[in-house]
């Protein structure tokens, strides 16, 4: 069902790759177990539209860009799913991020479910909470807030990379009046 997918530069031992791939295929088995079709994006649609899969019901057809557990800083011992990190600029030069992209949901997999999150909900949510005259250079100082009480925006200093991020905690997607949570070991909603 997924195209092949080429291994980030940056992405060393392919453990991210591959982090997405079983997050991806424990998505769609959750789709499909909620009685959803499901079809796979084509290569420019993943990559410049940013989403994944079309999930289709009798009356739902939702475009979704699914996000693996991922760890704050590269050098954790494994991924948690306390934090989740948003990108607001992408790793190419024209790319504004996912975040700006045309998926209607993003699907943030955690340990024991995937938080289905509207885009364009999370988008309002990150503009209004985010401060982006404030960088830092180093994750674990985007887990502090500004004495504002706003996210600060996490930047490589490799200036090849133009990509920005925000890291924001998985309680917070929660809170969010459109989030549904699908259970991976159950059927219930949250």
């Amino acid at each position: 069902m997924r195209h092949r997918i080429d291994k980030n530069r940056y992405d060393a031992t392919g453990e991210n790759l591959s982090r997405g791939i079983s997050a991806e295929e424990r998505f769609i088995q959750a789709a499909l177990d909620r009685g959803y079709q499901v079809s796979k994006s084509d290569v420019s649609s993943d990559m410049n539209d940013h989403w994944d899969y079309l999930i289709e019901s009798d009356d739902e057809k939702l475009r979704v860009e699914v996000k693996a557990m991922k760890k704050v800083r590269r050098s954790d011992p494994a991924p948690q799913d306390e934090w989740v990190w948003i990108e607001i600029k992408g790793v190419r030069p024209y790319d504004p991020g996912w975040l700006y992209g045309k998926a209607d949901i993003i699907a943030f997999e955690t340990k024991r479910s995937f938080l289905l999150v509207d885009r364009k909900e999370l988008l309002q949510f990150v503009e209004n909470n985010t401060d982006k005259s404030c960088r830092v250079y180093r994750p674990e100082d985007a887990m502090q807030k500004t004495v504002l009480g706003m996210y600060k925006v996490y930047c490589r200093r490799r200036q090849e990379q133009p990509d920005m991020m925000v890291l924001i905690e998985t309680e917070q997607l929660r809170k969010l009046h459109k989030t549904k949570e699908w259970f991976i070991d159950e059927t219930e909603e949250r």
